[in-house]
């Protein structure tokens, strides 16, 4: 089995029962399903699936970059020896905001981590400029998605809950230091 990971989207090559793991694997089922007039028309199984297999018109499967730890566990899993090639390419950017101008040290401290972490949670408290390091974020880098978590705990020493159902590795990028999560 071979993966070739790029900045989005993954190739896949194997054998056809490994494309038939992937399909079930990276497929969920969406939580309103039985009120969607296709599923109730019997054109939709309520499933929304996260891995295309193979096609006539193509020799490869294809899967979105963010499932890949996911479908390499599930694979391995199941006995399978998988090739991960890295193909990503990481941006070229110029750290364009500085410490005059309103803009604090741990903000650019906060934007470097996040750079060089590729994923992370940045948490910091209410106004701490998260906005303006996510705002820096997308000048610096050509970002396409960018999620958003907003977290209101009842008490301030309650950790922002973070999901872990695809396993993913993040970093909480607090200024000038990182942790692993």
């Amino acid at each position: 089995m071979r993966i070739e990971v790029g900045n989005v989207v993954c190739r896949v090559t194997g054998d056809a029962a490994a494309h038939n793991i992937l399909w079930d694997v990276l497929s969920y089922k969406d939580p309103g399903f039985m009120f969607s007039p296709a599923y109730r028309a019997g054109r939709w199984d309520a499933y929304h699936r996260l891995y295309m297999p193979p096609s006539p018109a193509r020799d490869f499967g294809k899967m979105w970059t963010g499932t890949l730890y996911r479908a390499v566990s599930a694979l391995q899993d199941r006995g399978y020896t998988v090739e991960v090639v890295d193909q990503r390419k990481v941006p070229s950017f110029t750290l364009k905001i500085s410490t005059g101008g309103g803009n604090r040290a741990y903000q650019v401290d906060a934007v470097a981590a996040a750079i060089a972490a590729t994923r992370g949670v940045i948490r910091a408290p209410t106004a701490s400029g998260k906005t303006k390091i996510a705002s820096s974020l997308f000048q610096i880098l050509p970002l396409s998605v960018f999620l958003v978590l907003v977290s209101k705990p009842k008490k301030s020493t309650i950790p922002p809950r973070r999901s872990t159902s695809w396993r993913l590795p993040t970093t909480l990028l607090t200024g000038s230091r990182r942790s692993k999560a």
